[in-house]
């Protein structure tokens, strides 16, 4: 609605904020690449962060819920299982 505003008096509106890339590295490593520790600080809590989801994920799941929901639960257990199997299929 705000832009057809504009075009209406030939107009435009400020322009959009330059969108900048956003670059993820590992702690500590500011290149490409890197090494996952499986024995770090970091792991340790973002594992049990996961596991923590996963139950309360689990347990939204057995009870009665629509088809939709079901399916949204069901594929957030699947992401937080593949989350915390991470370090068996990193080598």
């Amino acid at each position: 609605m705000a832009r057809d505003f504009w075009k209406l008096f030939g107009m435009s509106p400020e322009p959009e904020p330059e969108k900048k890339e956003f670059v993820v590295a590992l702690p500590g490593n500011i290149n490409d690449g890197g090494e996952f520790n499986k024995n770090s600080g970091t792991w340790a809590y973002i594992k049990s962060w996961a596991e923590e989801e996963l139950d309360k994920a689990r347990k939204k799941n057995d009870i009665s819920l629509t088809v939709e929901k079901t399916a949204i639960i069901r594929g957030e257990i699947k992401t937080l299982k593949k989350l915390i199997s991470l370090p068996e299929t990193i080598q």
